[in-house]
């Protein structure tokens, strides 16, 4: 919730977005009620009225808010960092932050991305991606231009940019799971620092940029 009010919202405002976030991505947005929102929250139902007027209301400022964030994390990684892995470095770090400052946020963002478009108002999803990609290629593309980055044969920044965001996505799941799934604070601790830590960067970025190795004896197709 220090993120939200961070940013100047109304703490009341802010505790209704995180419990919306909360049962939105728990439960699912058709099936979560105003009075569950209210009653998670601690407020009245006219607070909820007041300062979103609607439950779609809460579900399009949440979404905005979290979409808008980790926009503005992306284009500030890329202005503090000049190289192309100190970039990427940064964007993964911007991803794997959330998981452990705001995880009902990003829990609420991959349920919009992922969950069914029938039971959720309107998002215009292909925009929040097409976004979050053209900055990806934007670092790669400076790469390049830059002398830093020399592609395969048969690569582009898109194609970079779609194996990099699913590699991050892919340890942010593992990381939601462990914490779902494991009680033990140190445990967790342990096995979240194995898949969003320091040293989980590194190993992504190197097996982005070098590969799993080549195979001895490729058989003839």
């Amino acid at each position: 919730m220090e993120t939200l009010v961070e940013s100047g919202l109304n703490e009341n405002a802010a505790r209704i977005l995180i419990a919306a976030a909360r049962l939105f991505s728990q439960k699912g947005y058709a099936a979560t009620s105003v009075r569950e929102i209210v009653q998670e929250a601690e407020v009245t139902n006219p607070m909820l009225y007041y300062y979103f007027e609607s439950k779609e209301g809460v579900f399009q400022r949440l979404l905005t808010f979290v979409v808008d964030a980790l926009h503005q994390a992306i284009e500030d990684a890329i202005a503090n960092h000049t190289t192309t892995y100190a970039r990427l470095d940064a964007i993964a770090h911007t991803f794997f932050d959330g998981v452990e400052i705001a995880p009902e946020l990003v829990r609420f963002v991959y349920a919009v991305l992922f969950g069914p478009v029938q039971s959720r108002p309107v998002a215009d999803i292909v925009c929040v991606q097409q976004k979050t990609h053209g900055l990806l290629r934007q670092v790669f593309d400076d790469g390049i231009a830059h002398g830093e980055l020399v592609l395969h044969p048969g690569r582009n920044t898109h194609f970079l940019s779609d194996q990099f965001i699913g590699m991050v996505n892919n340890q942010m799941m593992i990381a939601f799971g462990i914490l779902e799934f494991i009680d033990d604070a140190t445990e967790c601790r342990r096995s979240l620092d194995t898949y969003i830590g320091a040293g989980a960067r590194a190993r992504l970025l190197d097996f982005f940029f070098h590969g799993a190795g080549t195979l001895a004896a490729q058989e003839t197709p």
